[in-house]
């Protein structure tokens, strides 16, 4: 009787703690997922780099015939072990992006009350509205499955609302560290290496559009065409680059977010209004950026 009463009371607990409502977590944690998967979005890669801009030193998209002009054209780059490393670089921003957004998939799916096997529900509601299966299963009135779909729900709202705070609470704070560093080399090599190789390829494009610009034997109609070829890859460039930048700036919110809540869930709830403020804060700030880089991925389709 004793173990009967103690089991009571820690289900009356539980149903009692589990109104959380995680929609804050979930909602950052989709938000973030779109946003790294971003990186994707984007179309600049090191094997795009090479052979868009290193083999690309004397292609040029034009009608007619540029041999006359005896033009002396940059010789295309000869980079040693490309593009295998190039290739390779690629995969381990794969790795990582898809390392990072596979976590914060796990959140979101983890506090997403919506996200469960079995729609009580919809199941009560096609019950109640079938009058062949109800006297088959000899059900007399609908507020007999009313009550079945009463008690399903707390179980799938409330209970495993309680189950989901406490794991997303302990799988936050006991991975901060790895997703922190996931994170910041993932910035790292954005920062040190793909903007310094945008950056690198817009000085090809500079002198590539330039032997011939400033050439006095090609004609003037020559050089308008080629003017906005040289205007459309440095736009392109650009828009590269401030794609890079804002999910850099995306990267940093996701990582400051996850760190601060982390550290204030050790002493609190996810439903605490603190903690909630901090999420939502940043939830706001990687959407204007996931939304800075989708524009700009329109923009050029």
């Amino acid at each position: 009787m004793k173990n009967i009463t103690l089991s009571i009371f820690l289900v009356a607990s539980l149903i009692l703690q589990g109104c959380a409502n995680l929609e804050h977590v979930s909602s950052f944690s989709t938000t973030a997922v779109k946003t790294i998967k971003a990186y994707d979005d984007i179309g600049y890669t090191f094997t795009s780099s090479y052979y868009d801009y290193s083999l690309g030193q004397n292609a040029f998209a034009l009608n007619g015939d540029m041999t006359t002009n005896s033009l002396s054209l940059p010789t295309p780059l000869t980079v040693p072990n490309e593009p295998a490393t190039a290739n390779e670089a690629d995969k381990a921003i794969t790795f990582y992006t898809t390392s990072i957004a596979s976590y914060f998939e796990a959140l979101a799916k983890l506090s997403d009350k919506d996200l469960v096997n079995y729609n009580f529900d919809d199941v009560g509601a096609n019950l109640k509205a079938d009058a062949t299966l109800k006297a088959k299963l000899g059900i007399t009135s609908d507020d007999k499955i009313d009550a079945a779909t009463k008690i399903a729900t707390v179980f799938t709202n409330k209970l495993m609302g309680a189950y989901r705070e406490k794991k997303i609470r302990n799988v936050m704070i006991d991975y901060d560290t790895d997703v922190s560093k996931s994170i910041q080399t993932l910035i790292d090599i954005i920062n040190k290496a793909v903007l310094p190789a945008i950056k690198n390829d817009n000085g090809l494009v500079d002198v590539k559009y330039q032997v011939i610009l400033k050439n006095p034997k090609v004609d003037i109609s020559k050089k308008a065409e080629l003017t906005s070829s040289y205007n459309d890859e440095k736009i392109k460039l650009d828009k590269y680059k401030i794609q890079m930048e804002q999910l850099v700036k995306a990267l940093s919110a996701i990582k400051d977010e996850h760190t601060k809540t982390a550290a204030l869930l050790k002493d609190r709830k996810l439903t605490a209004q603190d903690v909630k403020d901090i999420i939502n804060k940043h939830a706001a700030e990687v959407y204007q950026f996931y939304k800075n880089i989708k524009l700009l991925t329109t923009k050029s389709n």
